[in-house]
């Protein structure tokens, strides 16, 4: 699905996406990877979603983020809820949805100018 939305300040919002790749910014990626609007961590090298633990998203520690938007592929599949819960301790929200509904809030809440990343999931 091809994704159209104001460029606004964000550098990186995300052109498109399939079950196999997303596009941020004309670069396909056929990876996991987190964003930012100011950054792309790729390779992300996440385990399977029921064995993410916070020290997956080390890379985003400093970073003043309001949300993290976590897309588990194709279907939405929800990782241990000590996850949840120690992004919330460090008020941080954090969503769980399938890739695609990732990406199309990704780059909502990015042209909204709020705090956000992305930690998308990409099926082989």
């Amino acid at each position: 699905m091809k994704l159209n939305l104001d460029r606004s300040s964000a550098l990186y919002l995300i052109d498109g996406f399939t079950a196999e790749s997303v596009t941020v910014a004309k670069q396909e990626y056929r990876h996991h990877l987190i964003l930012t609007p100011e950054r792309i961590f790729e390779p992300w090298r996440a385990p399977a979603v029921a064995e993410l633990a916070i020290a997956d998203f080390d890379c985003l520690s400093g970073l003043e983020l309001e949300v993290v938007l976590l897309g588990t592929g194709q279907t939405q599949i929800f990782p241990p809820p000590e996850l949840r819960a120690e992004f919330g301790r460090n008020g941080i929200g954090f969503e769980v949805m399938n890739t695609a509904a990732a990406c199309r809030t990704f780059n909502i809440l990015a042209g909204e100018g709020r705090k956000v990343a992305a930690a998308l999931i990409i099926d082989p």
